[in-house]
């Protein structure tokens, strides 16, 4: 009897932990220690997952994506071919790309050294750059691109860090997992630069509290941002300058953005996007 009940509850836990592994967004685990405690902003990018979609290779190919250029720059590849995630890690005031990909060839050590750049090491790591900015390769398919001081930083850290903040982990698992875009935002400074006319919204987010978004471009553009204001009278408020901004974005396209809701809740506010992939392009300009 015993061994039975062992049995059922062995059965039990295999079946609920592939549920528990797919709670929230694709991270990959060689970026698990490369998260800072002090992190208030993830954006990740299933580069794999994304260039596949019908949706990118007609309207975002060629199109130029921060993330793409910074690892194409530096270090040679072609990033559509050989990047398979980007995350974006800030804490408000600094942030730097990290990136997983095939970088060079396994039977040769990179070199990524360019004019006016140098190879240096640190704490048994190699950067290539500057004393300004730089690449660090943590090994031959992880790498970071930032400011070369907030890069050491990150090298001093990676033992003690192990996961995302608490509150960053929890807001992660509102994301689904197969999307191929995503960030959490856990609330203050905002040091990232949106393109085009979604730079706007960096000053909404100054009357919110945390936010989570994802977009999947399987076939349209299909996703959620979700934020919590500061107040009922600060949820009004943007609500009203999101409906203004899309109003005004979609003047002469309204038909594009007829799959655009903009609701809220007392505090929480909510933009729910189901529209043709011809959108991205009054967004991104």
């Amino acid at each position: 009897m015993k061994l039975a009940l062992l049995v059922i509850g062995l059965l039990a836990l295999c079946a609920c932990t592939p549920k528990s592994l797919e709670e929230g967004p694709f991270v990959d685990p060689q970026f698990a220690n490369l998260i800072p405690a002090d992190t208030t902003l993830l954006m990740g990018v299933s580069v794999e997952r994304l260039v596949q979609t019908p949706v990118y290779q007609k309207y975002l190919n060629g199109f130029p994506i921060p993330a793409f250029e910074q690892f194409g720059q530096r270090t040679g590849i072609d990033p559509e071919k050989k990047l398979w995630q980007v995350l974006f890690v800030s804490n408000g005031k600094s942030g730097y790309w990290v990136g997983r990909g095939k970088f060079s060839d396994e039977l040769m050590a990179p070199d990524f050294t360019q004019p006016g750049m140098k190879r240096f090491g640190y704490k048994g790591l190699t950067f290539f750059g500057t004393e300004q900015k730089s690449l660090v390769l943590f090994n031959s398919s992880t790498a970071g691109i930032g400011d070369t001081s907030v890069l050491r930083t990150v090298v001093d850290q990676r033992i003690a860090s192990i996961a995302p903040p608490v509150k960053l982990a929890a807001l992660q698992k509102q994301i689904p997992h197969d999307v191929q875009v995503w960030a959490v935002w856990a609330g203050g400074a905002v040091d990232v630069a949106l393109p085009g006319n979604l730079s706007n919204l960096t000053r909404v987010m100054q009357s919110m509290e945390s936010a989570t978004m994802y977009l999947d471009l399987t076939t349209n553009v299909k996703g959620i941002v979700s934020g919590t204001a500061v107040s009922d009278r600060a949820a009004e408020d943007v609500q009203g300058a999101i409906q203004s901004l899309l109003a005004l974005t979609g003047a002469k396209n309204a038909a594009l953005f007829n799959g655009i809701q903009v609701t809220r809740q007392g505090r929480a506010v909510q933009i729910k996007v189901d529209a043709p992939p011809e959108i991205l392009g009054l967004l991104l300009r």
